[in-house]
């Protein structure tokens, strides 16, 4: 500003600055979006472009729109709010659809409350080439167990004028892809497969790259998938089973299986190593991360001793789990005779009288029940004594119980 005056200086300059405050927008292409060659009426691949408020106030947006003077052969998509906050953005796609052959321009103005904008969009509509198309245009294969390999496939087409010459198809790793080398006419297609064996969890994401004589002559699509694995535990680790006769069946205990990993894991059995323990569960084919079941073990030995074995799910992915160590004590019960005294001393005795009695006593000391059989109505002592069982004469089978007794008398009696 120049101030006028009878002073010396005459004429006074001052210098004024202050800032405006307003929205702003910007795309992040200055250079605009470039689609190069595109067969006429066939629509290419969606290019993005940011845009942003680089302003300091909201920016009401009106309409987005190319300018007509330049012809239809772009369009757009957006997922612009009506109002962009300040330093706010959002994703404006546009595809080019030539129409007629040569280069073709486009410009796309923003209609808002901010100084007017836009942006250049440039391709080249195309005759007498090949080129081809993909469905789909991107391969995400989601949650992938390790060590299992999953696949799919992707459709190439042709759809240009020429006959399409595809050299190599080449996956970055860990993808790996077959399929659709060689030449194709004009409205011809062929499948890629692409195929994954992830090695640890995580998500990895590459690409595959198509080289051929087409006017996308090289192009490279988006493959993806998330590495995960199943974690097997088990509730508890072991289990200790009481003393149990031999033949006879414990009351049951109970293991949780878990998975705590992040893949699915699918369940072929579960097995114990050995004979004397045996076990029912509720766990299903596919057992889903965060999910359980339940196991129930009981122990039937089938011989005296410290028993032991192991439980263990196996299935896909293998190698995954632990086990459950089971143990457990089988006891065989048995029977313990014993006499006492063991020996009689008999007084002298006249030849033709009988003595008084003496008794012996037979106990069973054991564990289970004593079975003893008297085959003959006397049997014969030492001496030539005959002892008479106090238990019953004849031919009987006497069960002995455990430690009950039963008294014998001996009567000496002369055999003559």
């Amino acid at each position: 500003m120049s101030i006028a005056s009878n002073s010396s200086p005459a004429i006074s300059n001052v210098t004024l600055k202050g800032l405006g405050l307003g929205p702003q927008g910007s795309f992040s292409a200055p250079l605009g979006l470039n689609f190069y060659q595109q067969v006429i009426n066939t629509s290419s691949p969606a290019q993005s472009a940011t845009l942003t408020n680089i302003g300091a106030l909201p920016m009401h947006i009106t309409s987005f729109g190319f300018d007509p003077t330049y012809g239809t052969d772009f369009t757009q998509t957006n997922n612009c709010p009506d109002t962009l906050a300040p330093n706010a953005s959002c994703i404006v796609q546009v595809t080019f659809t030539p129409t007629t052959s040569g280069w073709r321009q486009g410009f796309l103005f923003v209609t808002s409350d901010a100084p007017p904008f836009y942006l250049i969009t440039n391709g080249y509509g195309a005759t007498n080439v090949a080129q081809w198309t993909a469905s789909p245009s991107s391969l995400n294969f989601g949650d992938v167990t390790v060590a299992q390999t999953a696949a799919q496939t992707m459709v190439l087409t042709n759809n240009g004028q020429a006959t399409l010459t595809i050299s190599s198809i080449v996956a970055s790793s860990p993808f790996n892809a077959s399929g659709c080398v060689g030449s194709f006419d004009p409205g011809m297609s062929c499948v890629v497969t692409v195929s994954w064996t992830p090695q640890s969890t995580g998500v990895r994401n590459g690409t595959l790259t198509i080289n051929s004589n087409a006017v996308n002559y090289i192009q490279s699509l988006a493959v993806s998938g998330r590495r995960v694995r199943p974690v097997l535990s088990y509730s508890p680790t072991a289990l200790t089973f009481a003393t149990q006769n031999v033949g006879t069946t414990s009351t049951p205990q109970s293991i949780t299986l878990s998975n705590t990993g992040t893949g699915t894991y699918t369940l072929s059995q579960i097995a114990i190593s050995g004979p004397d323990f045996s076990q029912t569960n509720n766990c299903p084919a596919s057992i889903a991360p965060g999910t359980s079941c339940t196991i129930n073990v009981v122990f039937n030995p089938t011989a005296a001793g410290p028993l032991s074995a192991t439980l263990a799910a196996s299935g896909s992915p293998a190698s995954i789990g632990g086990s459950v160590a089971l143990s457990g004590t089988g006891f065989s019960p048995a029977p313990v005779a014993s006499i006492s005294p063991k020996s009689l001393t008999f007084a002298s005795q006249l030849v033709g009288t009988t003595s008084a009695a003496q008794a012996v006593t037979l106990a069973n000391t054991g564990t289970a029940a004593l079975d003893y059989l008297n085959t003959n109505r006397y049997s014969l002592c030492s001496n030539k004594r005959l002892c008479q069982f106090a238990c019953g004469w004849g031919n009987l089978h006497y069960k002995h119980h455990s430690h009950a007794d039963c008294t014998r008398s001996c009567v000496d009696k002369s055999l003559g």
